[in-house]
């Protein structure tokens, strides 16, 4: 990527000389030899009437050198700020295309942005930075570009659909960071052109923060207001069942069991009759179905069927960010099943969920199904089976996915020494240290 900015004087001087011109053949009565020569080292300002003067003596002299062509007098027209303008232009195509590397540039970027003052083009490389920081699941950074967009835009005063794209991905990256609280502000505070679609977005997440936030009332109310608010803008969509399903889930934390699983099975029919509604939602209801049925324990067998056969067959499934999080709750169902075919298919799906996990970078999933394989092989007192596990969970320390004080390396630990096995208890504290230091 190219951050070279040639000046005006530069290019006069560069133009002139490719000419065999010297600086008394640019001058004449209206501009003087002391003038051209001001210009050139950057010790006078090049205004638009002497530009004119200088191109027009330029152009007359163009049959001097065969190689310049016309453009090449016009581009002296080309100021520093467009030259930057143009970089910064070029430099968010570069962002798209080779991602978070291009943040190893950033420094030449911002430098030219705050000599030229460039306010506008800082809103957008800010929030394509976000963009591919939030595509790596890199939420710290992503809510960092996003923050700064937000800020420059205020300041800048653009509103509109750049301003609702950053607050959309700002609320995204506060529920992946559990700042709930600082979410629901930022949502509180709107302008009101924001375009329709992305206002429902906006309002959707906030009631997200809410329900991870345990605010139940909260979400249903906004989920509420959602619906009511762009009741003829919305179809039966992503996002109205969305909200329904949310809805769903707030009304079932709240104990409402039996209203929770009357909505989510209304959800359920009408996504069968529907022909283009992603699988990923009819997954999602089946879940919640099963999970709701679970606390009310009755049968959810042919619900759990239901789900598996749209799993297996599914050719984009394993590409979603729950689905990690939906083979875990798999497990847990089959598990709770209790029969020898279900246990077998409930290890199946925890060490589904796990690679899942690794995917998406979900830790809490990550955490989970590395504890409940480790503790399944403890229990079968399987050595085979427990260093096959820690060899997986060496491989999530090393990689950050799990902390050295982790649970469920003290478990590990314990089982070797209690097992006479000092020398891999040994192997893996130390490990632990050269990851600490």
């Amino acid at each position: 990527m190219d951050f070279t900015i040639v000046t005006q004087a530069q290019k006069l001087k560069s133009l002139r000389k490719q000419l065999g011109l010297k600086q008394d053949d640019l001058s004449g009565k209206n501009i003087s030899r002391n003038l051209i020569s001001m210009i050139e080292s950057d010790k006078a300002t090049l205004t638009q009437k002497t530009l004119t003067i200088i191109i027009d003596n330029l152009r007359k002299n163009l049959s001097r050198n065969h190689t310049l062509t016309e453009k090449d007098i016009e581009d002296l027209k080309i100021t520093e700020e467009d030259q930057a303008k143009s970089i910064s232009a070029n430099y968010i195509e570069y962002i798209k295309n080779i991602g978070i590397e291009s943040e190893k540039s950033f420094h030449k970027m911002l430098s030219l942005l705050n000599k030229h003052n460039l306010t506008t083009e800082k809103i957008f490389i800010y929030y394509n930075l976000g963009i591919v920081f939030r595509n790596e699941k890199l939420y710290e950074k992503a809510f960092k570009y996003f923050n700064l967009s937000k800020e420059f835009a205020l300041m800048s005063n653009h509103h509109g659909e750049i301003y609702g794209g950053i607050i959309k991905n700002l609320l995204h990256c506060c529920n992946r960071l559990k700042l709930y609280n600082e979410g629901i502000l930022i949502a509180n505070n709107l302008p009101e052109d924001i375009p329709t679609n992305l206002y429902a977005n906006i309002l959707y997440n906030k009631a997200v923060l809410y329900k991870a936030s345990k605010e139940y009332t909260e979400a249903i109310e906004t989920l509420d207001f959602l619906c009511e608010k762009f009741h003829n803008n919305l179809d039966y969509n992503f996002l109205n069942i969305k909200s329904e399903l949310l809805k769903g889930n707030c009304l079932r934390e709240k104990g409402l069991y039996n209203d929770s699983l009357k909505l989510h099975r209304k959800i359920y029919n009408k996504i069968l009759k529907k022909k283009d509604i992603d699988e990923i939602y009819l997954i999602l209801v089946l879940e919640n179905i099963i999970e709701t049925t679970m606390i009310l324990e009755d049968t959810y067998d042919n619900y759990l069927d239901s789900l598996v056969n749209i799993i297996s067959h599914s050719s984009d499934f394993e590409n979603n960010y729950t689905s990690a999080e939906i083979c875990k709750f798999v497990s847990l169902a089959f598990n709770k099943l209790n029969t020898q075919s279900s246990k077998k298919l409930s290890r199946e799906y925890i060490y589904k969920s796990l690679r899942l996990a690794k995917k998406h970078k979900h830790q809490e999933v990550i955490e989970f199904a590395c504890n409940i394989i480790l503790n399944e092989s403890i229990k079968n007192n399987s050595i085979t089976e427990v260093d096959s596990i820690k060899n997986e969970i060496l491989e999530l320390l090393s990689s950050g996915y799990l902390l050295p004080n982790s649970k469920i390396i003290l478990l590990l630990i314990e089982f070797y020494i209690k097992n006479k096995f000092d020398n891999k208890a040994l192997s893996i504290i130390n490990f632990c240290k050269e990851k600490v230091s």
